[in-house]
């Protein structure tokens, strides 16, 4: 009988230790929420070259008008996204912002860039922006916009922007501005 209890008690405590591990192992919601959007940007990637929306050649009318958009709207993006550190520089580029993405795209950007309670810009530089084309339907293409600025604490901060980009006009004519935020609470002060 002994015997018996002695391996039950053993089987006992295997199942606490394996229980323990087990608990050990669960990964941090912060580290499943980054392996999630990363998972979920390869997938529209991927999905965005299956249907040939992704394609780096012959979406807009001719390749030259392609790059001529692509730099437009980096070079736009890459001010408004973490290129204005004071209202100087805000006023010196508005024009050429407004002239390009849109007054309400321009001022999205400027203002997810502005700390709500004191007014004062936030990021230090725009690290990246990433274009994609989709199929030219008439004058308009729809261009989708990774970009990432650095903020004074040396963090990464991460924008979606899908716009429809007239291509005669040279400028954009809808837009959505979606922050990519691993903190719930930092998009929802900015969207106040």
């Amino acid at each position: 009988m002994t015997k018996n209890k002695t391996f039950q008690f053993l089987l006992w405590g295997l199942v606490v230790v394996v229980f323990i591990i087990d608990i050990i192992s669960i990964p941090r919601k912060t580290t499943l929420n980054q392996t999630r959007n990363e998972l979920s940007r390869i997938e529209y990637k991927i999905q965005h070259v299956k249907s040939g929306n992704g394609s780096p050649v012959s979406t807009v009318a001719s390749y030259d008008d392609e790059q001529d958009v692509a730099k437009s709207l980096h070079d736009a993006v890459a001010i408004g996204f973490g290129g204005i550190h004071s209202n100087s520089d805000w006023h010196k580029n508005r024009h050429q912002l407004n002239k390009v993405l849109s007054s309400k795209l321009a001022d999205k950007l400027v203002k997810y860039g502005r700390d709500v309670n004191s007014g004062k810009f936030m990021f230090t530089k725009n690290k990246d922006v990433v274009i994609s084309f989709g199929k030219a339907n008439g004058q308009t293409v729809p261009v989708t916009i990774l970009t990432t600025a650095q903020d004074k604490d040396q963090k990464e901060v991460k924008a979606l922007i899908k716009v429809k980009y007239d291509l005669e006009g040279h400028r954009v004519i809808d837009s959505d501005f979606q922050p990519l935020s691993n903190d719930p609470m930092a998009v929802q002060q900015k969207e106040n």
